[in-house]
């Protein structure tokens, strides 16, 4: 037979025993683990919108520069050509999947600041 948890009385516990501990109060703890998630959430997706900008920026002029010198290079050029568009390919693959991710540390912030707190109680 299943037996249902109640995680939210658990968490207050968790909090209570953390603010216990640094001498806090809960109704002052929790907001405060909130914002840093939103705030973690914000400034994450600020730096990979920059990233985002950044590599789509070299690779677009990656291919300009070897449209324009394509008939007068080797496979040893094109070699060194592929590497940084590559990498940047790479980046941003990583770069959207990291904004896909972090973008939930601003919609629900509660679900992300409770996952630190059982974390931080493990």
């Amino acid at each position: 037979m299943e037996t249902k948890i109640n995680w939210e009385q658990k968490a207050v516990d968790a909090i209570d025993a953390i603010a216990a501990k640094i001498g806090a109060g809960t109704e002052h703890f929790w907001p405060i683990l909130v914002e840093q998630q939103i705030i973690e959430g914000s400034v994450t997706i600020g730096l990979s919108l920059f990233f985002l900008i950044i590599s789509s920026i070299a690779l677009f002029f990656g291919v300009r520069i070897y449209k324009r010198i394509e008939g007068e290079t080797s496979s040893e050029d094109f070699l060194w050509w592929f590497i940084p568009a590559g990498a940047c390919i790479v980046a941003l693959f990583m770069t959207a999947m990291n904004l896909s991710l972090k973008t939930t540390y601003i919609l629900n912030p509660e679900y992300h600041a409770l996952k630190d707190l059982m974390e931080m109680m493990k």
